[in-house]
């Protein structure tokens, strides 16, 4: 009796040794799965960045923290007619491709809400996605196109591709939640040098942006149509495509912070960041 008694005890206590030894392993892989344990809380502004050893606008890039495609806590709310969110960097080249991802939630479809503007602007006009290109003179000749429906008040994900051909001549491609909606349409003698406006409109004039915009992506080359896919799939909290190429970053989630490591920090004039955006969101 004395023996199985010792037995049992002998038992008991290698079954909790084992068990401590399994929830030690459980921290520590939780700890370095989780950011090595210093990023913020994932869906917190800058809970998931980029980090570049040799500082803006250099290779290599890395992600860092908690890059898991959280949904974000708060997004950029636009409801004033003087809201916008002024950026410092410039569509700079007709020489380079650009492409430029953002997920948007438009409160009204009468009228013309500029998503995103330089020389150039993407908006949302009459329920359907539009593309102008002017110069301080006006609208460029032969350079509006739309493709495309949104509904208001729903959350989708709009991408504009520009990629040179003879410059200053770029073929242009709009995509709405991963489907190209319309593809390599020239426009010709696209000025470049005015920096990026979100919610308003540069040169253009086409109105204001009424209502939610989140994760906006700005790359120095022309995503596929394979990867803008994979982009729209990840979802609102979505991390960059091809970080190699990453311009900015605008993550809208509580700030206007440039996360790329690029140092492109934005500046809000009459805009919010709204924490009860998710009515309209669906999961891809």
């Amino acid at each position: 009796m004395r023996i199985n008694k010792s037995q049992s005890a002998i038992e008991y206590l290698t079954t909790y040794v084992w068990a401590l030894i399994l929830i030690s392993i459980a921290a520590v892989i939780l700890f370095f799965f989780s950011g090595y344990g210093n990023a913020p809380p994932s869906g917190i502004g800058g809970a998931c960045a980029t980090f570049r050893p040799n500082g803006p606008g250099t290779l290599p890039i890395f992600l860092q923290g908690v890059c898991n495609d959280a949904a974000p806590k708060y997004v950029a709310s636009l409801l004033s007619p003087t809201s916008a969110i002024d950026t410092p960097l410039a569509f700079s080249s007709n020489t380079v491709a650009t492409t430029v991802s953002a997920w948007v939630k438009i409160n009204e479809t009468a009228g013309n809400h500029p998503i995103i503007s330089s020389t150039w602007t993407l908006a949302e006009n009459g329920g359907e996605l539009w593309f102008y290109a002017c110069t301080g003179g006006g609208f460029i000749s032969g350079s509006s196109f739309h493709a495309g429906s949104i509904q208001n008040n729903t959350w989708v994900n709009v991408v504009v591709t520009l990629k040179p051909t003879t410059p200053p001549n770029e073929n242009v491609t709009l995509y709405i939640n991963g489907v190209e909606s319309m593809s390599n349409t020239t426009v010709s003698g696209l000025p470049v040098g005015n920096d990026y406006m979100v919610g308003s409109s540069v040169t253009c004039g086409v109105g204001q942006f009424n209502g939610y915009i989140a994760n906006m992506q700005i790359y120095d080359t022309a995503l596929s149509q394979g990867q803008v896919r994979a982009l729209f799939e990840q979802g609102i909290g979505g991390n960059p495509i091809s970080i190699n190429s990453l311009s900015a970053w605008y993550q809208f989630n509580g700030d206007t912070t440039d996360y790329s490591g690029n140092g492109e920090n934005a500046t809000a004039s009459s805009s919010a960041f709204a924490q009860n955006w998710q009515s309209g969101y669906a999961p891809p």
